[in-house]
């Protein structure tokens, strides 16, 4: 009863954690190993650090978990819904246009005529579909209000505000991240973000809780400001960086955070902003201070300040992201173009 396992903590077989014990984020616990009571583990592998403190008291109070579980299907359904709206209006006005109906599209599935002006529209409402609903999942994270630091109630509604953003966030990466197009999402969302940073694939965050200073890297994984939940209570702190920081694969950013200028994170650290000073490197879990990197020096043109030629290109393969879409259905328009072939043949 009453136990915490905060981000990418485990248990191995046979492990077992006793009431009100605590594993910190990316602990891991032996197999055959019992966390006594009201015990606080870190590291890997996890050993006793503190005793459990209790947790920070909310404002709210609960709902039932029936009126909370309603709630939260019913705020998943109004967002997808709006997410999609874009796209299905156009194909409505699309169908009203050329006044389709369900003959004329099965006669032209069992002989399609492929022509560019069909291919354009395939093409269009694709890509249509792709960018307008990533612009409505970004609305989305600014309409459901934004979330102030704070401690709430893990079964009142503001959690599920907190779970609804880190969705779209999550969903919205599965396209971008990596992109260019990445921070410019993550600022209309509401997020913060510096010039010339680099975002790969971010996890369990909230857009208006993180500020990240210019010249950032990301590598993939990166879990972001990640709220601690904790026996009841979600602490939903705000999160930033300073300039010109590199955080290593699967690195997790607890919430409340606060790093400095020119810092190394490596893979798999979890961060404890209280030890990190400026132009330092850490790795591991706990984490340890590296030794002084050598610096080598590159030219700005091959970095941060690429040539706009390089910019253009490199736009132009990530903008061809937005025509995945059409690959399934020209598969699904090619498999009936050959069956009514074969069809036609054996006839």
């Amino acid at each position: 009863n009453n136990c915490t396992l905060e981000t990418r903590s485990g248990m191995s077989p046979f492990s077992r954690m006793e009431d009100n014990s605590y594993l910190t984020p990316l602990t891991l616990v032996p197999s055959h190993t019992t966390v006594p009571a009201n015990e606080k583990w870190d590291g890997v592998p996890g050993k006793c650090v503190s005793q459990t403190q209790p947790p920070k008291a909310s404002h709210q109070e609960p709902w039932s978990p029936i009126q909370h579980g309603l709630v939260q299907i019913a705020v998943s359904m109004m967002l997808t819904s709006i997410t999609i709206l874009p796209g299905l209006l156009a194909t409505i006005g699309m169908i009203m246009y050329w006044e389709l109906n369900a003959t004329a599209v099965v006669n032209w599935l069992y002989a399609p005529v492929w022509g560019a002006f069909v291919m354009i529209v395939l093409l269009g409402l694709s890509i249509f579909g792709s960018i307008t609903s990533l612009f409505m999942m970004a609305l989305e994270s600014r309409l459901l209000g934004r979330i102030k630091p704070g401690i709430y109630s893990r079964w009142r509604g503001t959690y599920i505000l907190v779970l609804m953003k880190q969705r779209l966030v999550e969903r919205a990466g599965n396209v971008l991240s990596g992109t260019l197009y990445w921070p410019w999402w993550l600022r209309l969302a509401g997020m913060k973000v510096g010039e010339d940073c680099e975002i790969s694939t971010i996890f369990d965050t909230v857009p208006e809780l993180i500020e990240i200073g210019p010249r950032t890297f990301f590598a993939d994984g990166i879990y972001l400001g990640s709220p601690i939940i904790d026996r009841g209570v979600v602490d939903c702190s705000k999160t930033t960086f300073g300039t010109h920081n590199f955080l290593g694969n699967h690195a997790v950013i607890p919430a409340g955070t606060n790093l400095p200028d020119d810092v190394l994170i490596g893979v798999c650290t979890s961060v404890d902003d209280s030890q990190i000073k400026e132009g330092t490197s850490w790795f591991g879990h706990p984490m340890f201070e590296l030794p002084h990197r050598e610096v080598v020096e590159v030219d700005d043109s091959l970095t941060h300040n690429p040539h706009w030629s390089r910019y253009i290109i490199r736009l132009f393969w990530e903008t061809l992201r937005f025509t995945f879409g059409l690959l399934p259905l020209m598969v699904m328009l090619i498999w009936f173009k050959s069956m009514t072939t074969l069809y036609a043949s054996q006839a």
